[in-house]
């Protein structure tokens, strides 16, 4: 795991509960535009 700053958390929680409107509708966009992970190779359930 990569080392962080963990002075940095509260800033990047204030940004990420303040979007301007057009970084919530780039986020919007990608994410339905992404596909779900498929089940190939995860966890089976037992």
């Amino acid at each position: 795991m990569k080392n962080y700053n963990k002075e940095n958390i509260p800033l990047a929680k204030t940004l990420r509960k303040n979007m301007t409107r057009w970084e919530r509708k780039l986020w919007y966009d990608f994410l339905r535009s992404s596909k779900p992970p498929s089940d190939e190779g995860g966890v089976k359930n037992l």
